[in-house]
């Protein structure tokens, strides 16, 4: 089997949903996506299945499209665990507000409404500030997210782990494909809660991840 890997550098929905028809009617197989949250993806998927072609999400789902499965962590739960976090670290009566990466994803939303639904239950929304995107620069996030934990500035940071997420994807998508084995619904990957003392222990692969990518587009 062979692996085509597609880079898409800005949050475009209906580009994804072109190269989603272009790969379909080159006749592909099977399809790991992080997909854009948008009518014009779910509709490629849509007639893409139909076809045909297995889809599995990766990282963020997408919802009323026949995907296969969906691999990545429970995001409602990690906003939840992140809303009880803070909720324990603040006093009632701080201001807070929140960052998330883009609404245009399904998980980034999910996120934040398990925060809210967690945090709110015993505090005042009337200290909540706002919510501003980060539009999804990974590298920025990952970068300063990392200094900012030596520093003691961030307490603590809520990790996932996109080797084992993208590598289990793809082992799913062979399996369904190549020898027709069930895959679960949903796949959720281990909630990871990161700390001061425990940067270091995903700091290097998230180095290692950036550097590749710098070596291959370079």
């Amino acid at each position: 089997a062979t692996v085509a890997i597609h880079f898409m550098k800005t949050i475009d929905g209906p580009r994804q949903a072109r190269l989603i028809e272009k790969l379909v009617k080159d006749s592909t197989k099977g399809i790991v996506l992080i997909p854009v949250d948008c009518e014009e993806v779910r509709a490629a998927i849509t007639a893409g299945a139909a076809k045909g072609t297995r889809f599995i999400t990766l990282a963020t789902d997408i919802q009323g499209a026949p995907r296969l499965s969906f691999v990545g962590q429970d995001n409602l739960r990690s906003g939840r665990v992140a809303g009880r976090l803070m909720s324990i670290l603040l006093r009632n009566g701080e201001k807070i507000a929140c960052f998330k990466g883009s609404s245009q994803y399904l998980g980034h939303t999910e996120r934040l409404f398990g925060f809210h639904e967690r945090y709110f239950q015993t505090r005042d929304e009337k200290h909540f500030i706002a919510t501003l995107e980060t539009f999804d620069s990974a590298r920025l996030a990952e970068r300063l997210t990392a200094e900012l934990l030596r520093e003691g500035i961030i307490d603590f940071v809520i990790d996932q782990n996109p080797v084992q997420e993208g590598f289990q994807a793809l082992s799913s998508l062979h399996a369904a494909v190549m020898y027709g084995e069930h895959v679960p619904d949903r796949q959720l990957m281990g909630i990871d809660i990161r700390i001061r003392d425990t940067v270091d222990d995903c700091a290097a692969p998230l180095k290692k991840k950036v550097t590749t990518g710098r070596k291959k587009h370079g």
